[in-house]
Formats: structure tokens, C-alpha cells, sequence
């Protein structure tokens, strides 16, 4: 999963099956991803890289689509929630457009493949500077399977530091990479509630494009 944060320069995170490449077996690795049809969000995330048809069960919550998160001013609002335009682009990729200001917006674009998914997220307008923060949100489900997140080593913050592995028993694991050391990765979870949150915090500190 690649997610740049605002600016003209492309900061990334990875999220592939590349486990794949150090397997000896003919499995097929199986990435599957239903961005909405009007809404700024992925309503079906699921894989399988142990050779199975896992894929066809979504690791999301129900009614709790991934979605981008933008702080305005102190206040959280989501893709899903905000007006968007989407544009069907070449080779199965999907673009959604929403302001979060009268002078500011965002550009969300979905690249998808059989194994990977790459995500940018870029932002102008003049007022583009008042996004405080920007975080990619993945809402698993526990009762599906009890995906975990792996990282390379937890800071003091209790974030976690990229490259991780995905784990998703019966569906397998994913990487998790990126190419900005700055963004960040926690997994929130509430047992009564049966929630399992991946939150991925993009870099602040990226210069915006003005417009």
C-alpha cells in the first residue's frame, strides 16, 4: 500500500505480497480491492497467499470502510464522508477528488494489481496548509480473523516502524513498506467492541503545492 502525503515530491508506503518471492511452491498470491462507486473509500479488502479463496471474505469491518482521515482546524473528517469526484483511470486504477477547505483538496489515487496496492494521496490549494494531519484507516475484523501488524521495531510512542508484515491467519501476510521514514503505523483494538484499527500517520512536515 503506497500513501504519499501533501507535496509535489512522492513519499510512499508499499504494501505487496512479496512473500511470494522467496516461495518455492506455484501459490499465487491474491490481492482483492472494491474502491466505492461514488464515495472517497475501499467498501472490500481482502487477499490470500497461501493458495486458497480467502479473498472472496472481506477483512474489513461491515459498514467500516478504509478511508482517508483529515484534521481541519482540530476536527476529524473522513473521505467517506465528504463529497467526492471519481475519475476511472487506465489499467482497473481509480482518483477521487474532495476539498476539505473552499481552497484546499485532496487527490486520492488507487492503483491496483493481482499482488499489490499503491495509494498516493496529494493535496493543493492555497489554503492546503491548514491540513493539520492526514492518516490512511483500515478498520479489520477480528471476527474474521485476528489481523496483527508486525513491525520492524515499536517506538516509545507506541508506533510502529516500517517495513511490517500484515499478518492475517488463514489469509496470510502482507508487507508493509515505505519510502518516507517519517510515516508512522499503530494498531488500535477494542475487545468488547471487536475492533482491530491499522492507522497509518503520513508525514506532516511535506511542503504543499500551492494552486
Amino acid at each position: 500500500m503506497d500513501a504519499a502525503a501533501l507535496g509535489s515530491s512522492v513519499n510512499a508506503l508499499s504494501l505487496d505480497e512479496r512473500e511470494k518471492r522467496h516461495s518455492t511452491s506455484d501459490v499465487k498470491p491474491v490481492l482483492r480491492i472494491d474502491p466505492d462507486a461514488q464515495h472517497g473509500q475501499i467498501v472490500f479488502l481482502s487477499w490470500d497467499t497461501e493458495g486458497g479463496n480467502r479473498a472472496q471474505t472481506n477483512l474489513l469491518r461491515s459498514n467500516s470502510p478504509l478511508v482517508i482521515r483529515v484534521r481541519v482546524g482540530g476536527v476529524w473528517r473522513t473521505s467517506g464522508d465528504l463529497e467526492a469526484h471519481r475519475e476511472n483511470l487506465a489499467d482497473n486504477h481509480t482518483a477521487y477528488t474532495f476539498a476539505v477547505e473552499p481552497s484546499a483538496e485532496l487527490r486520492w489515487t488507487i492503483h491496483s494489481s493481482p499482488d499489490r496496492l499503491v495509494m498516493t494521496v496529494a493535496g493543493q490549494g492555497r489554503h492546503i496548509q491548514d491540513v493539520e494531519a492526514i492518516e490512511v484507516y483500515v478498520p479489520f475484523d477480528p471476527q474474521v480473523t485476528p489481523t496483527t501488524l508486525l513491525p520492524q521495531s515499536w517506538s516509545d510512542d507506541g508506533g510502529g516502524t516500517l517495513p511490517a508484515i500484515i499478518s492475517s491467519p488463514d489469509f496470510g501476510q502482507i508487507i508493509l513498506d515505505e519510502s518516507h521514514s517519517s510515516v508512522k503505523a499503530r494498531l488500535e483494538g477494542n475487545r468488547d467492541k471487536h475492533t482491530v484499527d491499522l492507522i497509518l500517520e503520513l508525514p506532516e512536515s511535506v511542503q504543499a503545492t500551492n494552486a
